[in-house]
Parts: structure tokens; C-alpha cells; sequence
């Protein structure tokens, strides 16, 4: 049998439930700690102390600071940001998303991933 560009010889692996998890866990933290950066609202428009005046819409998203492809991490490299903020730092670039809107997110994301630590004692 000829085989196109697109057969496989041996079918796709079983997806693993729980490395999935694992994996999630590595590159967001755990839920917790997701709940907590969602519940903190956009960082900008707190940052500007009124959602409506800095444009937010949306719920609030996990936004990586560094992406992880470039290696970025997960507790320190996350930080809240709404749908509107999150999609204009895909957009534009991470560099020029700091340039533009003057923020430091790395900064951001230590300053949160503390107040969490100091707040609940780093339970993840």
C-alpha cells in the first residue's frame, strides 16, 4: 500500500488525563492560585483604578508575562489581565504591550504572586 503525505504508520497516542493536569499545573499554578489572579480583576485597569476609563471588557484572564515558549514559568510569570487588555498583548507583543501602556508586567506578576504567598502562605 502507497502511503500520502498524510497517512501515519501508528495511530496517535491515548491522551493522559492526568499529565494534562500536571502540565497545566506547571504552566498556570494551580487552580487556587488561578482563582486568586482572576478575582484580582485586570491589572491595568487597576492599575488605572477605573475598568471603564482604561477600557476593559470581559472577564479577567491568565496573561503569561513571558511566553512558554520562551520558557516562562508559572506562579511568578502570570498576571491578570481582562479579555479586551489580554488580546492588545497578543497583538501587539509583550515589549511593546509594556511600552505602550507603561508597565512593568514581570514586575506585576512578582508583586501578585507575593501577595499571594503572603496572604495564604503559599499553600500551592
Amino acid at each position: 500500500m502507497k502511503r500520502t503525505a498524510l497517512a501515519r504508520r501508528t495511530g496517535l497516542k491515548k491522551r493522559n488525563a492526568r499529565r494534562a493536569r500536571k502540565l497545566h499545573a506547571e504552566q498556570f499554578g494551580d487552580e487556587h492560585f488561578q482563582a486568586y489572579v482572576r478575582n484580582c480583576g485586570c491589572l491595568i485597569g487597576w492599575l488605572i483604578g477605573d475598568r471603564e476609563l482604561a477600557g476593559c471588557w470581559g472577564p479577567t484572564e491568565i496573561a503569561h508575562v513571558k511566553s512558554r515558549g520562551a520558557g516562562g514559568g508559572a506562579r511568578n510569570n502570570v498576571v491578570g489581565l481582562c479579555t479586551t487588555h489580554h488580546r492588545l498583548q497578543h497583538q501587539a507583543g509583550i515589549e511593546t504591550f509594556q511600552k505602550r501602556l507603561r508597565v512593568d508586567l514581570q514586575a506585576e506578576a512578582e508583586k501578585m504572586t507575593k501577595s499571594y504567598d503572603d496572604t495564604y502562605g503559599g499553600l500551592a
